[in-house]
């Protein structure tokens, strides 16, 4: 279980549901709303960001040689 993977049971299921309880005690239907949510949208970029680093490495390499 990797919270760095989108797809892990963890990612979907447990982090989500810590927030959404987190969220309902705090601040009400709302912050169960939220807190489902949330997780799982910035879970779901972390990919991308991280072929975003990946490329821009690259590009930096490319323009030291």
């Amino acid at each position: 279980m990797s919270i760095r993977d989108p797809n892990s049971l963890f990612a979907v299921v447990v982090l989500p549901a810590v927030c959404a309880a987190l969220g309902l005690a705090a601040f009400g239907v709302l912050g169960l709303l939220v807190g489902l949510t949330l997780p799982l949208v910035v879970l779901a970029n972390l990919p991308e960001r991280d072929d975003r680093i990946a490329e821009l490495e690259a590009r930096v390499e490319e323009l030291e040689d």
